[in-house]
């Protein structure tokens, strides 16, 4: 892939990412991806209000003027993006597919991560895992563009290829697949899967339930089919998609994104979102 053809595509990913999300700025990853702790700042003078259990007594007792301790949350985070690779990645709206919208939702987290001095790990999983990680800031789009186009999923103007992304994809979810997930010891996590079988499960019980954020993507006719009604096997009575869906769907925390919209507000609405995380 040619380097330079890669920052113009770079360039026109911001565009986009920040034409669609003006009133977005690095705050909301602030907020929504926390540190690991805090750690100690600096000594201010007390005033009246400020907590009590702050006071520095040593400090105290040497000075006989009372002295506060202010801390900062450790930043440094390193967000983990995890992308269940399936066919239904390849739908599309308005000519534009699933996989290009995670990409561009991926692309602003990194660009932010760069605002903040924070890192993204991405993980594809597909018929063998795709691992990036360190990315982060404009070379970390250049970065993942360059893996992605290595292992033929984008073309050189970073557009899907969608016969080999449907060939990479795994239409059954197999814990086989994911078995590099159990090497990934703490979050904060990000999520796309289509939550068909049972992966919302799997991704508790692997990734805990601390700061995680699952997203699935929809396209229009996708809402149209759930009108339709179908045979519950074993159950002997029609029931309609939407409503087994829903049932399927009670006390799980996942983000639905319908690409028609606004999708790329949405993800960053659903990261803020402390409703929809776990």
């Amino acid at each position: 892939m040619d380097l330079k053809k890669v920052h113009q595509i770079v360039n026109q990913f911001q565009k986009n990412i920040f034409k669609n999300s003006a009133h977005i700025d690095t705050g909301f990853f602030v907020s929504s991806f926390k540190g690991a702790g805090l750690q100690f700042k600096e000594h201010q003078v007390y005033n009246y209000g400020d907590e009590v259990r702050f006071i520095d007594w040593k400090l105290l007792a040497k000075k006989n003027t009372p002295y506060i301790k202010t801390f900062e949350e450790e930043r440094n985070v390193n967000v983990k993006i995890i992308v269940e690779c399936t066919p239904n990645l390849i739908l599309s709206h308005d000519g534009k597919s699933k996989f290009l919208h995670i990409l561009e939702m991926i692309a602003a987290l990194i660009l932010f991560a760069g605002k903040t001095k924070d890192n993204i790990s991405l993980y594809l999983l597909g018929k063998k895992t795709i691992y990036i990680d360190h990315i982060s800031g404009e070379n970390g789009i250049v970065k993942m563009l360059t893996v992605l186009s290595s292992q033929g999923l984008v073309d050189d103007d970073a557009k899907p290829v969608i016969h080999e992304i449907y060939n990479y994809s795994i239409s059954e979810f197999d814990e086989h697949y994911f078995r590099r997930l159990h090497e990934v010891k703490a979050g904060p996590f990000v999520v796309f899967s289509q939550f068909e079988f049972d992966q919302y499960e799997f991704y508790q019980k692997v990734l805990g339930r601390k700061n995680t954020h699952f997203f699935e993507l929809k396209c229009p006719f996708e809402h149209e089919l759930s009108k339709y009604s179908f045979l519950i096997s074993g159950f002997g009575f029609i029931k309609k998609y939407e409503e087994v869906n829903d049932e399927n769907l009670i006390n799980k925390k996942i983000n639905k994104i319908d690409i028609s919209s606004a999708p790329l507000i949405d993800f960053v609405s659903g990261l803020m979102s402390s409703e929809t995380r776990i």
